[in-house]
């Protein structure tokens, strides 16, 4: 892992929580630092509405969750530090002036102009102010070594708040298609990108796969690989995905079902609507299919089968799905909208589930690609094996 001064802030000013809940005081806190800081993190870049750089190598060095459980209702706020910036994401599971429901922001380290931090009985809380306005956290327990962290923030010149960019692809002499280099750079351990990576060398020194070809597919499993390390990434204010457009059509069906319209509004740009309902547990069922609902993508306190079907019946539910994407050099770019809006202002949750299940179903969608090639449909290669 790399040294940088603000990894080596994370590491010096924050160390893990966990504070349970009790039975009076139901709140819980959770602070996580680097890789265990992952699941969080992503919820609380999803919910945010601007997602991680991973062409750039944008990292998590640290999450937190403050989760309160009062009277049976739900409320989490997920904070996430990466390399180079702050995301805020709020949910709660009913709808009021005092939930979480509209805390969501997102702040680069190098543009933060002050810090104010304030624990009295009246307030506590953290302050980020930047040229675009402020930022307010409140993390019960996590607040005191957070607000120290961001005081020492302002100790670093603006320019040295980030990380360089890491090294997307990098093809070389005798691998030109840079995938050598990938499975060598992988920020986790990632058996199914390191495999996929491997038959990617295989085919170019065979010579079945040209060194263009063979780093376009290196690319998009980094970018797999990234997001599933980092959480969703963003391009251009784009949600990407390192899936085809097409690929990614049809993985919503698949999820969602048969649309109930689909039209091109311009030339390259796919748009299918869905009906949710909001009895159906979509998204769970998703992520049990493709064998990873028992794993902790969701964060903490989260049961993946309720994700639809019985959390959010207390609150306004996204009944109504719209998603545009088209294709980009070495990726899609995908926009979700639920009542006209992006989904993570109507539902956080929601919009942070699509965007695992996303993430999730482009490792086999691409593990059959490398096996079967672009040129083969969609369900050929389900029905492959």
């Amino acid at each position: 892992m790399s040294h940088s001064p603000i990894r080596d802030l994370v590491g010096r000013s924050l160390t893990p929580i966990h504070e349970p809940g009790g039975i009076i005081d139901t709140s819980e806190t959770y602070l996580s630092l680097f890789d265990g800081a992952a699941a969080v993190g992503a919820e609380a870049i999803a919910g945010s509405g601007v997602g991680s750089d991973h062409f750039a190598g944008e990292r998590i060095l640290a999450s937190v969750l403050y989760r309160d459980t009062p009277k049976g209702h739900e409320h989490r706020l997920s904070l996430a530090i990466t390399d180079r910036r702050t995301a805020l994401s709020g949910w709660s599971s009913i709808s009021g002036p005092m939930t979480f429901n509209e805390k969501r922001g997102s702040v680069l380290h190098a543009e933060l102009t002050g810090v104010e931090v304030k624990s009295s009985l009246l307030s506590n809380k953290i302050t980020l102010r930047h040229a675009r306005g402020a930022l307010e956290l409140t993390f019960g327990e996590a607040n005191a070594p957070l607000g120290a962290f961001f005081q020492a923030i302002g100790s670093i010149p603006p320019q040295h708040r980030g990380e360089p960019p890491t090294p997307f692809v990098t093809p070389s002499e005798p691998d030109p298609t840079g995938a050598s280099a990938a499975a060598a750079g992988l920020f986790v351990e990632d058996h199914e990108a390191r495999s996929m990576l491997g038959q990617v060398a295989a085919s170019a020194a065979q010579g079945n796969l040209d060194a263009a070809a063979g780093q376009d597919f290196v690319g998009r499993v980094l970018l797999a690989h990234r997001t599933r390390a980092g959480g969703p990434g963003m391009r251009d204010e784009r949600w990407i995905s390192p899936m085809s457009s097409q690929d990614l059509g049809h993985t919503l069906v698949r999820v969602f079902g048969q649309p109930t319209a689909h039209q091109q509004p311009q030339p390259g740009v796919e748009m299918l609507d869905f009906r949710i309902d909001p009895r159906r547990d979509y998204l769970g069922a998703a992520m049990t299919a493709l064998g990873v609902a028992s794993k902790i993508t969701f964060g903490i306190g989260v049961s993946p089968g309720k994700a639809i079907a019985n959390v959010l019946m207390k609150r306004r539910e996204v009944t109504e799905l719209r998603v545009l994407f088209a294709d980009l050099p070495g990726c899609c770019a995908y926009r979700l909208f639920g009542h006209g809006v992006p989904v993570e202002q109507v539902d956080a949750r929601v919009a942070q589930r699509i965007h695992e299940v996303l993430i999730a179903s482009a490792y086999p969608v691409l593990a059959r690609r490398a096996a079967y090639g672009w040129g083969v449909a969609y369900d050929a290669l389900w029905s492959n094996g």
